[in-house]
Order: structure tokens, then C-alpha cells, then sequence
């Protein structure tokens, strides 16, 4: 059964934008024919958190509207694609803000916005009450009162914040970094946050203070962030750019859903390069965002052709093996965890399951291949360790010339942690009850375990009986496996 969809509480300032796609945008005074446009309500934390409902989640947007027939159309077509636009405030006597956006060829952009300054910048009338039911909150820089209130409302009730640190004034990101749990910035808006002109050097910098996670997307160049005292990289894939506009929010709000779904966060940043990837190829902002199957499959495309960073991923592995070496000398060799981080965890994976399939297929020589109605118990068996034994060979090959991943990359989060130490207590209470209390019991109860936390009470207990009965209705009636 799919797990609950994860949601998303996300505030900033929006606006109705007008986007034109021209060839170049030629020297003033001049007059150019564009070749396409498109109307979209736009938005740092809406983008974000369209990103977040098109890749699978739910998200809710609070924002400031004017008093107008445009503010009522926003939010017709909001709710039409998806969001929760119960967030939305319409401020008496105010204009709507607007935006020209003009997107050349190469899929840079000339952004001109319209704020009516009479719109009401404090945050009284916000939602804050429905952050208790948000798996993240995400804002931008764009209102910082609202932003503000947002952040320190979930850090009170000990809900995961993010904020999208973009090119802002100092003081601006000063206020509102510290509160927030994922600080994801620009790479220009960290080099203004912390004063740097390295982006590197400037993850270290903020790495090192903040008491969350620190990353930086950087475009073309893919995502680094800030782990354990290194600098840790994810390169983007290789693509024709047509429209960068938005690429950055929808990689927050990728980011923001593969983190609340369990991801690592090197899985994190490779989901959420993939999916601002594709949005790049097409035109329109924020529409371009693709689907969840668009992103999975053109990530599989993508590491077929190849990334623009692999180079990248190579050197700073380079990098961090020397580093390593270094370690061990200084400190005597005492640098076991640091070591076993290091190591390929698919080529030992695969290791380990080609053992496993080699002594399966040697005891299944132990049982006869044929009987006299035909197939023997032993023809099953062998079969299936064979081709587990190719596809283990296989595996080694790919996890060392295709895709290769290291073991701290698997590390579990925090979230992704008690996912499994919530499925393995639930499968010790069915095998230490399943003789004693019989297998509907057991079953009930491993299931209830895993389900409550997700879904209501009655719900749980709902689910988690019919599903049992139906399973022993199958295997014990229909199969007449014997069931305790």
C-alpha cells in the first residue's frame, strides 16, 4: 500500500508573471518578436512547493494576493494545479504583483516585478497552526516577516524548515538562515551570506555555525554541501538549456521531498539535479517541472550518457581518499569509520549476493532435478541462483564502472532511521507472537505498527486487520498454506 503523501507548508511573495522566449535581447532603444509566452503565477516557494505536489507531495502556499479580479483568477488557477491555496490573504485596496520575464536562446533571463508597496507586510493573519500538520516548511527571502514568523513558528513545534538562501541582503539572510533546518542557497547568495568569494570556502565557513544542513546549488555545476568538516558534491546532468527560470525552486522542492521521504542526502541532491535538469529543457518557468516517472526515467537516461560532474564526483572522491590517508597518519590508523565510508557499497552489495547465490546454487544440487511427474524439487532452485549469480556479476560491474556510490552516501537520516527501526520492531513482534497468538494477531499487529504513524488511529487498526484477513483468507483457503 502507498505511504501518506508527505506535505509541504510553504510562504513567500507571489506574482502574476508574463514570460516571453526571444532569440536575443537586442540593445535599447529597440522592438523584438517573441517566439513563445506564457502566463504563470509565479514564485520562489510556490515553485517550490508545485515542485513538491508534481513529484508526489502535497503542499499548502501562504501568500499575500491583491484585492482584485487577478488575485481571484491566481488562485482559481493554483487550486487547479494541485496546492492548498487556503494560505492565500487577499490584502483590501492592494494590486496584484506582476512580472516581464524575457528568456533569450541560451536561457538566461531579464526578470522585471511590480509590488505594490501599500501591500501589508505583517505576517498576524498566517496559518501558523497548520504547520503541526506539515512534514516541512519552506520559505523565501522575498517577505521576511512572513518567512520570519514561519520559521520560529516550526522550530517551536519541531517541524524540519527549509530556506531557499537567494541572492538577498545580508542582514535579510542573517535573520532568517539561523532559524532554518536545511539552509539551501544559491551559490551568489552564499557568497553574500557568508562573505566569501569561494563557494567552497564560504560552505565551510557557514558549515561549520550552522547547527543543520548547508548546501549550495550552483546551476550547471550541480549541489555541494557541507558534512561532517568536507565539502561533498552531486553534479547535474548534461542537458540543452532552454529556460532556467524556476530551476532552482523546483530543486528545492525535489530536494525538500526526497529528504521528508528517507533519502540520504547525496540521493537527495541527485533527484533534485535530475528533476531541475529537465525543467531547464523546457520553457514556461515553474511548468516545466516534470513528473516523478519523468524524473526517475531521465535519471537513468541521464547516468547512461553521462554526468557534467562525474569529473567533478571523481576528484572530490580523489579528494577525500587523500584526505583520508592523511588522517590515518596523523592519528596512527585509527580511522575504521572513516575508512568503511569510503568503500563502494554496491561492489560489496554485489559481493555479498554472489556469495550468497553460489552457495545456493551448490545445495541445490541436492535435490533431484527431475521427477517422474517431470520437473524436480531441485530444478526451481537451480535456475533461479544461476541467474542470480549473473545478475550479481553484473551488479559488481556497474557499481564499479557506472554508477558508483559509497557507503556513507547510504547512511540513514534521522527520518529514514526510524523507518527502519520501526519495520525491523515490527517484524520481531510477529515472530515472537505469531506461535502464541496465531497469525491474524501477529499480523494485525505488525502491520498497526507501521501504519500508525502514518494514518489515523482508526484507519490503522482498519487497514491493518482487513489486510491480514485477506492474506490469510488467500494463503490458508485458497493455497492451504498451514497458518498458526
Amino acid at each position: 500500500m502507498a505511504a501518506a503523501r508527505r506535505r509541504m507548508f510553504a510562504a513567500g511573495a507571489i506574482c502574476n508573471s508574463s514570460i516571453y522566449r526571444v532569440d536575443e535581447v537586442p540593445p535599447l532603444p529597440s522592438k523584438v518578436l517573441a517566439s513563445e509566452m506564457c502566463q504563470v503565477v509565479d514564485g520562489m516557494a510556490l515553485s517550490a512547493a508545485y515542485a513538491f505536489v508534481r513529484l508526489g507531495g502535497s503542499a499548502q502556499i501562504c501568500a499575500r494576493v491583491g484585492d482584485d479580479d487577478l488575485g481571484v483568477s491566481m488562485r482559481r488557477t493554483l487550486a487547479a494545479e494541485g496546492l492548498d491555496t487556503s494560505g492565500l490573504h487577499s490584502v483590501p485596496g492592494t494590486v496584484t504583483s506582476q512580472a516581464t520575464v524575457i528568456v533569450d536562446r541560451r536561457g538566461d533571463r531579464l526578470v522585471v516585478p511590480y509590488h505594490d508597496h501599500r501591500v501589508d507586510k505583517s505576517p498576524d493573519w498566517l496559518p501558523l497552526h497548520d504547520i503541526a500538520r506539515a512534514d516541512i516548511v519552506h520559505c523565501d527571502a522575498r517577505w521576511v516577516e512572513g518567512a520570519e514568523a514561519v520559521l520560529r513558528a516550526a522550530r517551536a513545534m519541531r517541524v524540519p524548515s527549509m530556506i531557499d538562501g537567494d541572492v538577498a541582503p545580508r542582514d535579510v539572510l542573517e535573520r532568517l538562515v539561523p532559524l532554518a533546518t536545511y539552509a539551501v542557497f544559491s551559490d551568489a547568495g552564499l557568497l553574500i551570506y557568508a562573505g566569501c568569494d569561494d563557494v567552497e570556502a564560504a560552505l565551510m565557513k557557514v558549515g561549520a555555525a550552522h547547527r543543520g544542513h548547508v548546501g549550495a546549488s550552483c546551476g550547471g555545476d550541480g549541489y555541494y554541501w557541507y558534512e561532517d568538516g568536507r565539502i561533498r558534491h552531486v553534479g547535474a546532468p548534461r542537458i540543452e538549456v532552454v529556460d532556467t527560470l524556476s530551476a532552482g525552486d523546483i530543486f528545492h522542492g525535489a530536494l525538500a521531498l526526497a529528504l521528508m521521504e528517507g533519502r540520504a542526502i547525496a540521493d537527495a541532491a541527485r533527484f533534485a539535479c535530475a528533476a531541475a535538469s529537465l525543467k531547464c529543457t523546457r520553457f514556461g518557468g515553474r511548468l516545466g517541472c516534470p513528473t516523478r516517472g519523468e524524473v526517475e526515467r531521465g535519471r537513468g537516461s541521464h547516468l547512461r550518457a553521462g554526468y557534467a560532474g562525474e569529473l567533478n564526483e571523481v576528484r572530490e572522491h580523489a579528494k577525500e581518499d587523500d584526505a583520508m590517508q592523511t588522517e590515518t597518519k596523523e592519528t596512527g590508523g585509527k580511522t575504521f569509520s572513516g575508512w568503511v565510508k569510503r568503500q563502494n557499497a554496491g561492489f560489496w552489495f554485489g559481493l555479498c549476493f554472489l556469495a550468497f547465490s553460489i552457495l545456493f546454487f551448490r545445495m541445490s544440487f541436492d535435490l533431484p532435478y527431475q521427477s517422474k511427474l517431470g520437473a524436480g524439487p531441485g530444478m526451481y532452485p537451480r535456475w533461479l541462483s544461476g541467474l542470480s549469480i549473473g545478475v550479481a556479476l553484473l551488479y559488481i560491474w556497474q557499481s564499479c564502472t557506472v554508477q558508483v556510490f559509497r557507503v556513507g552516501d547510504c547512511f540513514p537520516g534521522r527520518r529514514a532511521l526510524s523507518n527502519v527501526a520501526e519495520v525491523f520492531i515490527s517484524c520481531v513482534v510477529f515472530l515472537l507472537l505469531l506461535n502464541t497468538v496465531g497469525f491474524i494477531v501477529a499480523g494485525s499487529l505488525l502491520l498497526f505498527i507501521m501504519f500508525v504513524r502514518h494514518y489515523r488511529l482508526v484507519h490503522a487498526v482498519a487497514l491493518s486487520i482487513g489486510i491480514t484477513l485477506i492474506c490469510y483468507l488467500i494463503f490458508k483457503v485458497c493455497f492451504s498454506v498451514p497458518l498458526p
